[in-house]
């Protein structure tokens, strides 16, 4: 994966006094790409497309989808 532009925005709600941190990331040139980016954002709460990290949030999916890491107490 190639990568992206990241920006970051504070956003304040005036109406409820509260603040939002917005984060940016893109260009895509399609729409599947950037369903696949948005995705692995929310499955891994990363935006740190680093090949190393990515490698490293699959694989701990993995372990918890195939029940490698099974903490289960019996």
């Amino acid at each position: 994966m190639p990568i992206k532009e990241t920006k970051l925005f504070i956003e304040n709600d005036k109406k409820n006094n509260i603040y939002n941190v917005l984060i940016s990331v893109g260009p895509f040139r399609s729409k599947e790409e950037a369903v696949h980016y948005a995705s692995y954002i929310c499955i891994t709460k990363s935006i740190d497309f680093n090949p190393d990290s990515i490698l490293g949030n699959i694989t701990e999916l993995e372990d918890i989808y195939y029940g490698k890491d099974n903490k289960t107490l019996h």
